[in-house]
């Protein structure tokens, strides 16, 4: 049977809800400087990316363009002029600067990144494995075994989003360890992020 991850029970598209979450996230909680810990850095002491607000979750409203990079940015330097720059609102640049080379770098290489060998043109060892339904599914469900793998898939079935450091580990053994497709993971983050 098909799986379907779960939508967050507020979220709703459009500009109007971009911005009145990052009015939210910014200025009346301040979680992008007491909370936001970003989604390509691994968390260091103490922070954790599995928090509520840890991440923005702007990410949505970013990819459909209902909210432009480059009003979350000027919102960004706002914040910092009127309280403050942190290391978690620097982390923010970060994550824009990473957001900005993944989909340039997908604009320069083409149809190339959806080749079955990946941009390397790289197998692995085995092959991929040809009956993946059932281990393919146990991934998707996060019923693998594998505690940080299950936690990232779990999260990402429950609620539409996963961090990068989830995402990525959760992707590297569905390849490296499972020998599955790389691209039919991709196609469930796909299906299955918000």
């Amino acid at each position: 049977h098909e799986q379907k991850a779960a939508s967050l029970p507020d979220m709703q598209g459009g500009e109007t809800a971009a911005l009145a979450r990052l009015h939210a996230y910014f200025f009346e909680s301040d979680s992008i400087a007491l909370d936001f810990v970003g989604a390509t850095n691994f968390p260091h002491e103490g922070h954790s990316n599995t928090k509520d607000a840890a991440g923005t979750k702007l990410s949505a409203w970013l990819s459909h363009g209902c909210l432009s990079a480059r009003f979350l940015f000027s919102e960004l330097l706002r914040y910092e002029k009127e309280r403050g720059k942190t290391d978690s609102t620097s982390r923010l640049v970060h994550e824009l600067y990473f957001r900005d080379f993944v989909r340039f770098s997908s604009l320069i290489k083409g149809s190339q990144i959806f080749r079955l060998e990946g941009l390397y043109r790289r197998h692995p060892p085995g092959g991929w494995l040809q009956d993946a339904t059932d281990v393919l599914s146990s991934w998707r469900l996060g019923q693998t075994g594998f505690p940080l793998v299950d936690a990232a898939m779990r999260e990402l079935l429950a609620t539409g989003h996963c961090s990068h450091s989830g995402r990525e580990a959760a992707a590297w053994f569905l390849v490296c360890d499972l020998g599955i497709d790389w691209r039919l993971g991709a196609e469930w983050f796909e299906s299955a992020l918000i």
